[in-house]
């Protein structure tokens, strides 16, 4: 019986140090470098296939008349924050998909020294020439 006891316990502690080491090392680098977890700071960016940063002022090459790109925002301050994602097509506001859902405004919690990334799409056209990606910190007054 007390081995039983013994080797249960043992795997008990070793599943929940698995679990917290996993956890600890699941997300906590940051879009730039230097931020990272207490660094006190916010990063956001889109990815390439690849998982790389976009620079600001890339060209985004549309297939299928979509834009296909995984956003990115790091969240190394010690308070869960809401944000909002909205897209703007030539200035002005269009739908878009995350995870394959439709939205015109998309919501989600940032948790304490944690990043988020989720997939997001838009359709383009012929006279699409610009797009935004505005990252909103949501703030209830």
């Amino acid at each position: 019986m007390k081995k039983k006891l013994l080797i249960a316990i043992s795997l008990l502690l070793i599943g929940i140090s698995v679990w917290t080491f996993y956890n600890k090392m699941e997300n906590t680098k940051g879009v730039q470098p230097g931020f990272q977890e207490g660094s006190n700071t916010i990063s956001y960016g889109l990815l390439d296939d690849d998982g790389k940063v976009l620079n600001n002022g890339s060209t985004l090459e549309p297939k299928n008349n979509k834009l296909e790109y995984t956003l990115s925002l790091s969240n190394f301050i010690e308070l869960e924050r809401d944000y909002a994602v909205m897209v703007l097509r030539n200035f002005e506001q269009t739908p878009f998909t995350v995870e394959g859902k439709p939205y015109s405004v998309y919501t989600f919690k940032a948790k304490p020294n944690k990043s988020i990334e989720f997939d997001l799409s838009v359709a383009t056209n012929d006279r699409t020439k610009e797009i935004v990606f505005l990252y909103l910190k949501n703030q209830i007054i």
